[in-house]
């Protein structure tokens, strides 16, 4: 017998019986396990979504039995603080009640004054405004009726304005008439509705004097009061005319204001002495400082413009003209001064 080489190839090893045994048995148990998947599996899914659906059906039942009535009456509790405050704002409705019910209170005499409606600008109709008694006094004085809540009315002359400035010549060539002046132009303020927003100036030489504080103001009855007794002669007299008229700083600060209507009373707008301006420079003046297209309403008081005397047309009735304003001349006729 020759001995084996180390190249030589061993002979394979066959299994043994209890090898292939075993190797038998763990491929069958792989495919019965296989097989016990398949056949859970559909049943496994099939309880996780019916366990599902009982969840969901139990959380609405809890839902239903557990959840408050929609008739359940529910009374709140309010703690009021020690501290008074002002009220919240009301809307317009209850606003104009709440003003309609004050007034009633507190102004037993409003039937002789202006009763003033909501603020807002939405109210449609407005009380019949009527003056004071000594509304009676002058022969232009009208009426305010509610067909029109911003109405306003000079020496005959109307507007209809939210928003407008009484400008007055305060000059020396006035001193005689001016009572009437101021006569009319405590009717005109009387008459305002509180709707409406205005304020005084008067121009004599370069001054301007504002009716105080200067802006414009609602027209309530205290601030209507209040201007009436700073311009009134018979009290504080803190106006007297005096001096020459120089209208230019005047007009530039009424239109300041940005008002709707301006009314501009003088009895020679265009000055004399060294206050004198050409009438078309005025007009220039005007027109530069009119941003806001404001009409003004022109009155020449008891004298006619000079410069009608050399054929020009009248200075107010130039600057009513082009500020789609309306101008009138009031003779010292109509005032019974001769």
């Amino acid at each position: 017998m020759m001995p084996m080489s180390l190249a030589d190839p061993q002979p394979p090893h066959p299994p043994t019986s209890s090898e292939s045994t075993s190797q038998d048995e763990h491929v069958a148990v792989g495919e019965e396990f296989n097989n016990v998947m398949m056949v859970m599996l559909p049943w496994g899914i099939a309880l996780l979504f019916h366990a599902g659906l009982i969840l969901i059906a139990a959380f609405v039942a809890w839902s239903t039995i557990v959840a408050p009535d929609e008739d359940e009456v529910i009374i709140p509790v309010m703690r009021f603080s020690e501290q008074v405050t002002e009220p919240l704002e009301l809307d317009a409705d209850d606003r104009l009640e709440d003003r309609r019910t004050e007034r009633e209170v507190t102004r037993p005499d409003r039937d002789d004054q202006a009763d003033a409606s909501n603020l807002d600008a939405t109210v449609d109709t407005a009380d019949t405004l009527v003056g004071l008694d000594a509304a009676d006094d002058s022969p232009f004085a009208t009426t305010t009726t509610s067909a029109d809540q911003f109405q306003t009315e000079m020496f005959g002359v109307e507007g209809n304005a939210r928003r407008l400035v009484f400008c007055i010549d305060a000059s020396g060539s006035l001193i005689d008439t001016f009572p009437y002046i101021i006569n009319e132009l405590i009717q005109s303020i009387r008459q305002l509705s509180e709707q409406q927003q205005f304020t005084v100036i008067f121009f004599q030489g370069d001054r301007v004097v504002e009716v105080p504080p200067p802006g414009l103001r609602r027209a309530t009855n205290d601030n209507k009061q209040a201007v009436i007794d700073w311009i009134n002669p018979s009290g504080a007299r803190n106006v007297t005319p005096g001096g020459r008229s120089n209208p230019s700083n005047a007009i530039r600060e009424a239109m300041r204001h940005r008002p709707d209507l301006i009314y501009l009373l003088s009895d020679n707008i265009t000055g004399a002495g060294r206050f004198e301006i050409s009438q078309s420079a005025l007009l220039q003046e005007i027109e530069r400082a009119n941003v806001a297209n404001t009409a003004i309403n022109t009155i020449q008081f008891v004298y006619p413009d000079p410069l009608t005397l050399h054929g020009f047309t009248a200075t107010m009735q130039l600057i009513a003209d082009r500020s789609q304003g309306i101008h009138r001349f009031v003779s010292a006729e109509e005032l019974s001064l001769r």
